[in-house]
């Protein structure tokens, strides 16, 4: 790797240098994988994500083909996943630096997507004819911009229903309204049992962790990861059995993400991390943006577990292993995340195209070879932020800057 200033790159790095050294790492091993990462990003990220924004609308489409085609719409996820990325990219320091004029788009946009009658987000491409993993997300992204803007939504929302109803019912002791399947420990394993856990992983975890304010709400989460852990793999720890370990980690990344935001603590957190990491060695490459973002991901969460419940020697045993092969991991992911590149410096959901759907709604022009807003979060912001906070690293430099956001502005054309 070519470098042409030693001091200036020390300089620059010196946070991360330090920390991996303290730790018995090699710390310049480790900032010169990174900075050969961050050299494979294109400051004209910025432009692209300015021409998926909608003023008219107040959101962002997910991709070049769906704005430039009807029927699709701006959508709730690719709006809050395009502000994260400006954030967390370093163009910016919160959401209140955006224009004014487009948080008050995106203040728009988000609250005429909310039901009045139960309190979840719909979109009017999609309807209500939506997957519970859909209606999920879309009300966890709908708060989280609304927290972020600093606005409160129109109506109450799902969530926020749900734990007014069992405060209520609890107070005049009588059965809660609940969806059928959060309506009792029995209802709620009978639902659980319809999913596969073994081949299916994936879409089973997604399903569960989409819920999992309202499973909390239901008092049902300590019941959801005691059935978790009944089909957890006890040769590798993950939720499969099949040879592609990709696969595997997808499904664990989603069913942790489901035990952390619950406060639970995550079984056989050492053989889940010695697979994660032998994936990370591996040259097996992923079919989706997914594979190699989940499995920094899922080191992230079982570290995060333990933490919370205090066992600290566990953690820091699985992250001396983690740090010390560091450098061959951070460079073995350039080539996994470089395969969904596209000549406009964004990246595609799959290798040669953007996913036509999203939690099963449609989001794109099929088989289009094409960059998507997931698919670009995953694989640059979402792969970096990982990577460090899988190594437990602060301090470190950001892949973008006020150059970049001013690059941002120009393009919009609000």
């Amino acid at each position: 790797m070519k470098m042409a200033n030693k001091i200036d790159f020390n300089e620059k790095w010196s946070n991360i240098i330090l920390a991996v050294n303290e730790r018995g790492g090699n710390g310049v091993a480790v900032a010169e994988a990174l900075e050969e990462l961050y050299s494979n990003y294109s400051d004209n990220l910025a432009n692209w994500f300015a021409g998926l924004y909608d003023s008219e609308i107040g959101g962002f489409y997910y991709s070049n083909s769906a704005r430039d085609n009807e029927p699709y719409l701006p959508d709730i996820e690719s709006t809050a996943q395009a502000m994260n990325f400006i954030q967390n990219s370093g163009m910016i320091n919160s959401a209140m630096a955006l224009p004014e004029k487009m948080r008050k788009g995106i203040e728009r946009f988000t609250k005429s997507l909310q039901d009045p009658d139960d309190g979840f987000i719909y979109h009017p491409q999609w309807g209500k004819d939506i997957v519970d993993s859909r209606r999920g997300r879309d009300m966890n992204w709908a708060c989280g911009i609304a927290e972020r803007l600093g606005f409160s939504l129109p109506y109450p929302t799902a969530n926020e229903r749900l734990k007014a109803l069992m405060a209520s019912a609890a107070e005049e002791k009588r059965e809660a309204p609940l969806p059928e399947h959060l309506k009792s420990r029995e209802a709620f394993i009978k639902y659980l049992d319809t999913f596969d856990w073994i081949d299916d992983a994936y879409f089973a975890g997604n399903t569960v962790a989409a819920q999992g304010q309202q499973i909390k709400a239901a008092g049902l989460a300590e019941t959801c990861a005691e059935f978790l852990n009944r089909y957890q793999n006890p040769e590798n720890g993950l939720w499969n059995k099949k040879s592609d370990m990709h696969y595997g980690i997808n499904g664990f990344m989603k069913i942790t993400s489901f035990y952390i935001n619950a406060g639970l603590k995550i079984n056989m957190p050492e053989l889940a991390a010695e697979s994660a990491m032998n994936i990370l060695k591996s040259d097996e490459k992923g079919t989706t943006v997914c594979h190699l973002y989940n499995t920094w991901f899922s080191i992230r969460n079982i570290l995060n577990s333990l933490r919370r419940v205090g066992e600290n020697e566990r953690a820091d045993e699985i992250l001396k292993k983690l740090t010390l092969m560091a450098p061959e991991a951070i460079l073995g992911s350039i080539p996994k995340a470089m395969l969904f590149r596209k000549e406009d410096g964004s990246f595609s959901y799959m290798p040669h195209q953007a996913c036509p759907r999203s939690q099963q709604a449609p989001v794109c022009i099929p088989g289009t070879n094409e960059g998507d807003v997931n698919g670009t979060c995953i694989s640059t912001t979402g792969i970096i932020g990982n990577i460090y906070m899988a190594l437990e690293l602060k301090g470190y430099p950001k892949l973008f800057g006020a150059r970049e956001y001013e690059m941002f502005e120009s393009a919009l054309k609000l």
